[in-house]
């Protein structure tokens, strides 16, 4: 009886001890964390209207809709993986996961969206969502440009 107790107590013990493990390495590997994503969310913002500006440049204006090119990043492929099931249950297409070339503990996934009205309202709202997504599966989003023809 004893020498049963004592069993559950080690085991008890030994699950404690990996469970504490496995959220430090959890913490350990958390790529984007709530506060650099705020900030980044803030400053996805400013991005947008230098890209508008830019795109007026070339015809684009608040009554036109552009399919997009996004990108995101993470330290993990299996995230990667994760959001891209997520984003094409939502209607986008998403592209291969890769390595990132200039980093390779990164990972890499792409992808494109369905037409995009080109209004600071519907980017801001479209780069706000998208980034919840990615944000949700400890991705960060890097950025958009138009698809190209």
């Amino acid at each position: 009886m004893i020498s049963s107790a004592k069993n559950y107590f080690i085991t008890g013990t030994v699950m404690i001890l990996f469970l504490f493990s496995c959220q430090q390495d959890q913490q350990a590997t958390q790529f984007v964390t709530d506060e650099q994503h705020q900030d980044h969310l803030k400053k996805l913002e400013a991005i947008n209207s230098k890209m508008l500006s830019d795109l007026g440049k070339y015809g684009v204006n608040d009554n036109s809709a552009l399919s997009l090119n996004f990108y995101f990043v993470t330290n993990d492929s299996l995230k990667a993986q994760q959001l891209s099931e997520e984003l094409e249950k939502s209607g986008y297409h998403a592209n291969t996961i890769h390595s990132s070339p200039k980093d390779h503990s990164l990972w890499v996934l792409s992808g494109n969206s369905a037409s995009v009205g080109m209004d600071s309202a519907s980017v801001n709202k479209w780069t706000a969502s998208i980034c919840e997504v990615g944000y949700k599966h400890d991705c960060e989003f890097q950025g958009w440009n138009p698809v190209s023809e």
